[in-house]
């Protein structure tokens, strides 16, 4: 997916030498609006401006892998903290499980481009959970 970024504001960062911005876009091709943090070295220019089309590619293998899911009945919800994305709901069910986080479900890192991490734990742990959910028809 393709994101204009349409606003841009800075935010305080405690690391000693780093600034952090926070930024919105929209979709190009869905009605999808995101806000987006970056956090950069001070004294480097600032890497999103507004009007910038970015590419985020870590979004796209997670929001493939939702999507597909969806085409097969099953629901999937994403929460994060970066840089950790946790799988946080499958089919409205809450994950009450723990893996590579204290957190959360831990399925992906910010920081990877176009990687789910931990594919096979995130996959078994969704079998897992609609097999203990009882099916309605």
């Amino acid at each position: 997916m393709k994101w204009l970024v349409t606003e841009v504001w800075n935010g305080h960062c405690r690391l000693i030498g780093f600034s952090k911005i926070h930024y919105r876009m929209s979709c190009l091709t869905h009605e999808i609006d995101k806000q987006w943090t970056r956090v950069f070295k001070d004294g480097d220019d600032c890497p999103v401006k507004i009007g910038d089309i970015l590419n985020e590619v870590h979004r796209d293998a997670l929001t493939r892998a939702s999507e597909r899911l969806k085409k097969i009945g099953i629901d999937i919800e994403y929460s994060g903290n970066i840089p950790w994305i946790y799988l946080d709901k499958v089919n409205g069910v809450r994950v009450r499980y723990y893996n590579h986080s204290m957190h959360g479900f831990t399925v992906a890192y910010s920081s990877e481009k176009n990687i789910i991490r931990h594919r096979r734990e995130m996959f078994n742990l969704i079998r897992k959970m609609i097999n203990e959910v009882p099916q309605t028809v």
